[in-house]
Order: structure tokens, then C-alpha cells, then sequence
């Protein structure tokens, strides 16, 4: 004896057959992306510091070594990192040609330069604001210390004239324009509205309950 199926039980009691499968739609997941990111973290390794003297005087020629070693690529479109970069690539300049050091104490200069302007440009979490200038000029002290005094049987890495120009040179420029600089990470990013459609399939329709209780019911026949 055949077995009833719902498609011909719905034709025999004069049911409407279940509705054909729903096509698979397309839905959009929007997301919002800042239009900047980050300033890039971290420093020059002794390599980066080789190709950027060999780089010349040409401030275009070490601005484009200097990029390419932090990885940055939108340097003319992103205010954040274009601060940092210009204030890293003035720091070098001044650390080679003016104050003429070395590989060691300038990529340690870099260094504690970048550690304060990290510092100065993030927010704490306890007052949610930004550090102030005292307050960031007393992080410097401490790591400009820390390089000046002798650590065990080794030299200082600056020399008190070396501290004496650094301190000029970043009071004359860093310190001097330390609200404006901060006030770009103060304010407010861009973004930009990210949307992608996407194609989800939708389950098959249930059948009707009566369809599934005469089809039970035909099966014990």
C-alpha cells in the first residue's frame, strides 16, 4: 500500500500545498570605522636609524624613511599621526645634525621621546582627561634622568651638555606647543559608515499541523 504524503493528502482534502521556499535575501550590516587610526606605537630600531642617515638633508627623502619604518601610510590624511611623525622626524634632525649624536643616545632620545608623548596625549582613566604640561614635563625629567646618571660600571648616555641642548630644543618646541598637540587628541574623530550586503538563507516553511496529522494517520492505515 503506498504511504500518503502531505503533498497528496493537501490534494485529496483540497489543501493548499505549503508555500514554495523563501529565496535567500540580502540584509546589510553597517558599521562605524574611524576614519584614523591610532598614532603608531613604538620607536626606530638601529637599522631604521642607519637608512634614515643615509637618507641625506632631504627632509622629503627622511620623511618617507621615516614613514616606511613606522609602517604609516596615510601620514598626509591622518592629523594624529602626522603630529607624531613631524615631531619624531624633528626630534632626529635635531639629534643628528645639531646636537650630533650617536646611534645609541639618539635612538634613546627617540625613545624617551616617544614615551612622553605617549604620555601626554592619553587619557587617564581616573580623571579621564588629558595629562598636564607639569605633569608630562615631570615624566620627562625622570627618564632624561634615568639616561644622565651612570648605571652600574657603565657611562651615562648623555653628557650634561647633551641634557642641557635636549632640554632647549624640546622646551622650544614639544613643551611650547604641547596644548595644541594635545587638543588634536582631544578632539573628537572622524569615522566613516562602513556597509556590506550580506546573503542569509531563511529555513524552509513548516508544513501546516494538519497536513503532519493526516499524513500520521494514513502511515497507520
Amino acid at each position: 500500500m503506498a504511504k500518503a504524503t502531505p503533498a497528496s493528502s493537501a490534494k485529496a482534502h483540497g489543501a493548499p500545498p505549503p508555500d514554495p521556499p523563501t529565496p535567500p535575501s540580502a540584509v546589510e550590516i553597517t558599521a562605524e570605522l574611524p576614519a584614523e587610526p591610532a598614532a603608531p606605537s613604538g620607536v626606530l630600531s638601529r637599522d631604521d636609524l642607519v637608512a634614515f642617515r643615509a637618507a641625506g638633508s632631504s627632509p622629503s627623502d627622511r620623511l618617507n624613511v621615516l614613514t616606511a619604518a613606522l609602517r604609516v601610510t596615510r601620514y598626509a590624511l591622518n592629523s594624529r599621526v602626522l603630529v607624531y611623525v613631524d615631531f619624531l622626524l624633528g626630534l632626529l634632525c635635531f639629534a643628528l645634525d645639531d646636537a650630533q649624536l650617536s646611534d645609541e643616545q639618539a635612538l634613546r632620545l627617540a625613545q624617551i621621546a616617544h614615551d612622553v608623548f605617549t604620555f601626554a596625549t592619553s587619557t587617564h582613566r581616573e580623571s579621564s582627561s588629558l595629562p598636564t604640561l607639569q605633569a608630562t614635563y615631570d615624566v620627562f625629567r625622570e627618564r632624561i634622568r634615568d639616561a644622565a646618571t651612570a648605571a652600574d660600571d657603565t657611562a651615562p648616555c648623555f653628557s650634561p651638555a647633551d641634557v642641557s641642548s635636549i632640554v632647549r630644543f624640546l622646551s622650544a618646541t614639544f613643551f611650547r606647543h604641547l596644548a595644541a598637540i594635545q587638543r588634536v587628541f582631544r578632539a573628537p574623530r572622524e569615522s566613516r559608515l562602513l556597509v556590506k550586503s550580506l546573503t542569509v538563507e531563511r529555513p524552509l516553511p513548516a508544513p501546516p499541523l494538519a497536513l503532519a496529522a493526516l499524513s500520521e494517520s494514513a502511515n497507520q492505515n
